[in-house]
């Protein structure tokens, strides 16, 4: 076999294979003596059928047959032998191959860059770090007694914040457009479920009072026919309602599972379910600051078909997260190219590193791992054990350990500066 290797780009490599004519010429011949052991054709007896008839019949497919077979192997073979790692699947072109000729094809791939992580000591991070107040716990409290707030029927002047039912007409030149009519229809106040034309002017009215408000339609309007134009709409008032808070008693705790009438302890619970959103939410951002570290501080050369391949999974799962199953509803490539140009450099750097540091995943870690997803779970140990019988989700949970020690290796190795951050500031973002 010859082999010959020429780079048309930065990646892309082009081999060209030749397999000798007698090599495939034995393996054609191989086949048909096999075939014509079992072949039936009229007028022969099973395994006495003439090696020319056999060639005859079944010549030309088997010969199609073994040019693939071959291809596929030397393939391979060639690979091996000049010691290329392709990313993605090759383009394959085979010559025209004639019987008795030697099978020559030409193949293209991309191969995956040499990865030289040129940052690891001295790597600049800056780390943000939170506390949870008593002024954090005041406002998730209150926050916790607006979702669970009743409305109340109110016999005064709409304020922001609160409920409106109303019937509206909105017209354009004097005429209603599609989509401008309701009857009955309840907004907060300040919402933003409106337009802000349309919510603000309806400040100051009371039940029963009727009002026309001029409504502006932003240029970027989903709906082209009104983008940029003013209309009127006719609004007429019937309840106007304020929020009513309930009292934080025992029969307000108890919705979080709490038996008990005292503030101190739902304080406490409180505070705790925050600390731990906030130190899931801490974790999350390390990890983020780390990795966009670790990212600009090395540039190299990304396989196009590595990242075509991360593109086309992020644009099918999005159309999941949809809950959208007709591909041809796919989302434009270009929207998540960078996200996949990340993901595609960020996993090569993150491989590179875990060789470099020769990381091997910390048993303890994944049992922990496992242990602490399991126990949001009304079964744990169901759980686990259903995990540990696949071994497809036991990959997933070591590969997520295994990022977990290398962000970890990488923090301890850089240099990293402190950023307070409030309850708000952390979950916010």
């Amino acid at each position: 076999m010859q082999v010959s290797v020429e780079s048309t780009g930065a990646l892309e490599r082009r081999m060209t294979v030749q397999v000798p004519a007698d090599k495939v010429d034995e393996e054609v011949v191989n086949r048909l003596k096999r075939v014509g052991k079992t072949a039936r054709l009229d007028g022969f007896r099973k395994g006495k059928i003439p090696f020319g008839v056999i060639k005859k019949r079944f010549g030309p497919q088997i010969h199609r047959e073994v040019l693939g077979d071959l291809i596929q192997s030397s393939y391979h073979d060639a690979l091996r032998e000049q010691d290329l790692n392709p990313a993605g699947q090759p383009s394959i072109v085979p010559a025209e191959v004639a019987e008795g000729k030697d099978l020559e094809y030409t193949a293209t791939f991309e191969i995956y860059p040499e990865v030289n992580v040129k940052t690891l000591e001295g790597l600049k991070i800056e780390r943000p770090v939170c506390a949870v107040t008593d002024a954090d716990v005041d406002k998730m409290i209150e926050t916790l007694r607006q979702q669970r707030a009743n409305w109340v029927p109110v016999d005064r002047q709409a304020l922001t914040g609160d409920r409106i039912t109303l019937d509206f007409v909105g017209t354009l030149n004097g005429e209603e457009f599609e989509g401008g009519k309701a009857e009955g229809y309840t907004v907060e106040i300040g919402s933003g479920q409106l337009l802000s034309d349309l919510e603000n002017g309806m400040i100051g009215m009371k039940a029963e009072d009727e009002r026309s408000i001029p409504v502006s339609f932003p240029d970027s309007y989903h709906a082209a026919e009104l983008a940029g134009k003013t209309a009127e709409f006719a609004v007429t008032v019937t309840a106007v309602e304020e929020q009513s808070l309930p009292e934080v008693d025992a029969g307000f705790m108890e919705q979080f599972g709490l038996e008990t009438d005292n503030i101190d302890e739902f304080r406490e619970s409180v505070r705790d379910n925050m600390n731990r959103e906030m130190e899931d939410r801490l974790h999350a951002k390390v990890r983020q600051v780390v990795l966009d570290a670790l990212w600009d501080a090395n540039t190299f050369e990304l396989p196009n078909a590595l990242v075509d391949q991360e593109i086309k999974y992020l644009q099918e799962d999005s159309l999941k997260r949809m809950g959208i199953e007709d591909m041809s509803q796919l989302p434009p490539p270009d929207a998540f190219a960078d996200q996949a140009r990340r993901r595609v450099g960020l996993g090569l750097l993150m491989n590179e590193v875990i060789k470099l540091r020769e990381i091997a995943v910390d048993q303890e870690l994944v049992d922990k791992k496992l242990t602490n997803i399991a126990s949001s779970y009304a079964s744990p140990d169901e759980l686990i054990k259903s995990y540990r019988s696949n071994r497809q989700m036991m990959n997933q949970i070591e590969m997520m350990v295994l990022e977990e020690q290398v962000v970890g290796m990488l923090i301890d190795t850089a240099d990293v500066t402190e950023k307070s951050v409030s309850f708000d500031e952390l979950v916010s973002h």
